[in-house]
């Protein structure tokens, strides 16, 4: 096999599409038409269809590409070598970007990404001031395996134009975008950043009742890393309470998930506004975890320890994934179903231990 294919197989699943660069990688290898290849018993064959466009009309371009890359029939065994997981982002930590001394501070945290502020926790008058600071912190780096991103002004207001044309000039991780309501704006602000030669990925943030129903439409636009809950703004805006349960987000919280997942993004919870209830502060991370989210976005540090610990795996997690690997493993070449301690277990649990293993491997948790 040639290393894209052996790179791609650890990502792939049963009659799945694959977006983004792995299809275009693909669709460069065959584009006389389907082929099939085998590997470890199992086969897969790869198909070109025309790019299409979503029910608002917004074209999907997958990532520049004129086609999309259709996996059939797939079965193999992932060797645990080509699992590819996204970067951990259990915390994400938001930090003003007009406060020195918190940027340099973010060096030294815990939290799996940072991002460096220039929207609602920076005053109009400090806003300037404030993406020079940013943009010299993400230049100078010494923030590690951290990822590192700046959250600009809209692209409507006074600064928007400058905050984006400044971050793209630097190495960032990603463009957080607040208050995405629709496809448009998220589209505008990839657009703008290839023109500027950047590279870097859009976070669209889901913060109203319109961006709740159109962020599917939002989701389906090429450029994007990750889908961002604005928790606080959409409780407003939805004249809801809530309790501490968060019964009234519910829907706006899955529906997210389920967008970001439908195209292959990552996806984080919104904040939580008190940091002393630390209880609390878990509980809801726990909550989050069981819908589906990556992680959750902080304000202070206080909170990374909490969001660390309930996204990332445990240590019975990992015992219980060591566990039904090495079953399957000896069971043989692509076994079907096995039975663990009398629970069923079947391709799919063994793809979801596996990405759980390398998870910790990337955390250096024992695994």
């Amino acid at each position: 096999m040639t290393g894209s294919e052996t790179e791609l197989l650890g990502v792939l699943q049963k009659d799945m599409t694959i977006y983004g660069r792995s299809a275009q990688e693909l669709s460069e290898r065959w584009r006389a038409g389907p082929r099939r290849s085998s590997y470890d018993g199992g086969t897969y064959e790869v198909s070109r269809e025309p790019r299409r466009t979503s029910r608002n009309g917004h074209r999907r371009d997958l990532a520049d590409e004129a086609s999309r890359v259709t996996i059939h029939s797939f079965a193999a065994p992932f060797p645990l070598a080509m699992i590819a997981p996204r970067p951990p982002r259990r915390s994400v930590l938001f930090m003003p970007a007009s406060n020195v001394r918190a940027l340099q501070k973010a060096r030294q945290l815990p939290a799996d990404a940072v991002i460096f502020d220039l929207e609602d926790a920076v005053a109009p008058d400090a806003k300037a001031q404030a993406r020079e600071q940013a943009c010299a912190h993400v230049r100078d780096g010494g923030y590690g395996s951290r990822e590192v991103l700046v959250r600009i002004n809209r692209l409507d207001t006074a600064w928007g134009h400058e905050d984006l044309a400044a971050v793209a000039a630097v190495p960032v991780a990603g463009v957080v975008l607040p208050k995405v309501d629709h496809a448009g704006p998220a589209e505008e602000c990839v657009q703008r950043l290839r023109a500027l030669g950047s590279q870097a990925p859009v976070w669209p943030m889901i913060e109203s009742p319109a961006g709740v129903l159109q962020v599917e439409a939002i989701a389906a636009t090429s450029g994007l890393g990750a889908l961002v809950m604005g928790t606080n703004d959409l409780l407003k805006d939805l004249g809801a309470i809530d309790h501490g349960d968060r019964r009234a987000l519910l829907y706006a919280l899955s529906r997210t998930v389920a967008a970001a997942r439908a195209f292959g993004l990552g996806v984080l919870d919104g904040v939580t506004p008190s940091f002393d209830d630390l209880d609390a502060l878990r509980q809801v991370c726990l909550q989050g975890r069981e819908l589906g989210f990556d992680g959750k976005t902080l304000i202070h540090p206080r909170q990374i320890e909490p969001a660390n610990a309930a996204f990332g795996p445990s240590a019975d997690e990992v015992a219980r994934a060591r566990q039904w690997v090495a079953a399957w493993e000896a069971a043989g070449p692509a076994p079907g179903v096995i039975a663990v301690e009398g629970e069923m277990i079947e391709a799919l649990h063994i793809e979801q231990a596996r990405r759980v293993l390398a998870l910790a491997r990337t955390l250096a948790l024992p695994h």
